[in-house]
């Protein structure tokens, strides 16, 4: 997800990456970095010779873009508690995700015809 700070104007990128682990829960990574005229949400590396990465291999093609360019301020957690600190100190509240992804799934149930007209946006305002 792209964020951008109405006051500042900065611009972070945030994401989850998940995978089966073997014991058959879901295995998550959470990042963030901040994106510039290089690096940004479209030209991530999520695919290599047009074929999705691995968890494990997205988060070395990451870790080597933030070695090439420590701008992109790159932080990659594991535990769900360090991720929802790690977002507090970059002034985002996590707890408002929830909120965000229940009126998501309430806009999912509604009948169409009775949906609000979307934003233009994509973007998030922090």
């Amino acid at each position: 997800m792209e964020w951008v700070h109405v006051r500042t104007g900065e611009t972070l990128v945030t994401g989850q990456v998940l995978t089966p682990a073997t014991d058959g829960t879901v295995e998550r990574t959470f990042y963030s970095l901040s994106p510039n005229a290089e690096t940004n949400l479209a030209t991530l590396p999520f695919a290599e010779g047009g074929r999705r990465l691995r968890m494990n291999a997205y988060q070395d093609a990451l870790r080597r873009l933030d070695a090439g360019d420590k701008t992109l301020r790159l932080e990659v957690e594991k535990r769900q508690g360090e991720w929802e600190k790690h977002l507090r100190r970059l002034g985002l509240e996590p707890d408002l995700f929830a909120v965000q992804q229940a009126m998501n799934v309430d806009e999912e149930t509604r009948p169409r015809h009775s949906r609000p007209p979307l934003a233009g946006s994509s973007r998030s305002g922090c």
